[in-house]
C-alpha cells in the first residue's frame, strides 16, 4: 500500500494518516486498524520578538544584561549574542540572556545582537540594540592649603584642606605626611560627590 497526498505537503505542518481494518476475500476484518503521524520538513525560522538591554547608556566598568524575547516560540535550540558582530555568549537554555562587562574598548558606543537557531537548523532574523558608553576618567585632587613651601612654627599645627573631583563622584580622599613627622588618614566622602572639599 502507497500513501500517494492528493495535493503537495505543506511545509512545517503535521498529518495524520488512518488505515482502516483490513479484510481478507473470506470476509475475516482485522481486529484494528492502523494510524501513524508525521511532519514535514520545518522551514520557519524562529523570530526574536525584542532585544531587551537594561540600559541604553551604561558607565566604563558596569555590566549591561540584554534579553532576547522569542515570544511563544518553543523550538530554540540556541541564541546566539554578539557584541559588535562577534559573538561573546551562546545560551541554549530560556530565558536566553547575556551579560556585557562595558569596557573602554567599547566607547562611545557599542551594538548588541543576537539571532536564534531552532532545532531544525533554521536562523532567525538579528535583533539589535544600541549602547552609549560614558567614559569613568580617574579622580584628581588639589591641596588648597597649606600652599607649596610654607613654613610653620615649632610645636604649631598645620590645617591641611584638599579639593577632589572626578566626572563620576568623589567617595574618599587619603592623604599622608613624610619627614620626621609621618601620618596618614582617609576620609570618606558618603554620598559620593563631584567635588569634595575637605
Amino acid at each position: 500500500l502507497v500513501f500517494t497526498p492528493t495535493s503537495p505537503l505543506q511545509a512545517n505542518a503535521t498529518y495524520s494518516v488512518v488505515v482502516q481494518p483490513a479484510v481478507d476475500v473470506f470476509g475475516n476484518v482485522q481486529p484494528q486498524g492502523a494510524a501513524f503521524v508525521f511532519s514535514t520538513i520545518d522551514t520557519l525560522a524562529p523570530a526574536i520578538q525584542q532585544l531587551i538591554a537594561d540600559r541604553t547608556t551604561a558607565v566604563e566598568g558596569s555590566v549591561v544584561s540584554v534579553t532576547a524575547d522569542l515570544g511563544l516560540d518553543t523550538d530554540v535550540a540556541s541564541v546566539e549574542f554578539m557584541v559588535n558582530g562577534a559573538v561573546v555568549r551562546t545560551d541554549t537554555q530560556a530565558p536566553y540572556d547575556a551579560s556585557i562587562p562595558v569596557t573602554a574598548s567599547l566607547a562611545p558606543s557599542f551594538s548588541v545582537t543576537a539571532r536564534a537557531t531552532d532545532l531544525a537548523g533554521n536562523i532567525s532574523t538579528p535583533a539589535g540594540v544600541t549602547v552609549t558608553v560614558q567614559t569613568d576618567l580617574p579622580p584628581s585632587v588639589q591641596i588648597l592649603s597649606p600652599a607649596d613651601g610654607s613654613v610653620a612654627n615649632s610645636g604649631g599645627s598645620v590645617s591641611l584642606r584638599v579639593l577632589g573631583t572626578d566626572d563620576r563622584g568623589v567617595s574618599r580622599l587619603a592623604y599622608q605626611t613624610s619627614g620626621q613627622l609621618t601620618l596618614s588618614g582617609a576620609f570618606v566622602v558618603s554620598p559620593a560627590a563631584p567635588t569634595s572639599d575637605v
